[in-house]
């Protein structure tokens, strides 16, 4: 999305919205792996406890086999 060259993109006006896109969500809009979603999942999870969705507010490692929180 970084390359604005015409032959990629052909939208007139389409590095403002990536221009404030970056201001908001930063250089990387989808971070991948556990580590760089941790806030998320936590918010997530405080979110449904409160609602009452769930029993209790379980930590990050009791959602994930043990296996996967390297990943």
């Amino acid at each position: 999305m970084n390359d604005f060259s015409p032959y990629k993109i052909s939208l007139a006006w389409f590095r403002g919205p990536v221009d404030e896109q970056k201001q908001i969500l930063g250089e990387d809009a989808w971070p991948y792996g556990f580590e760089k979603n941790r806030h998320v999942v936590e918010t997530l999870m405080g979110y449904l406890y409160e609602q009452g969705l769930a029993e209790k507010k379980l930590t990050y490692e009791e959602l994930f086999a043990p296996n996967t929180l390297d990943l």
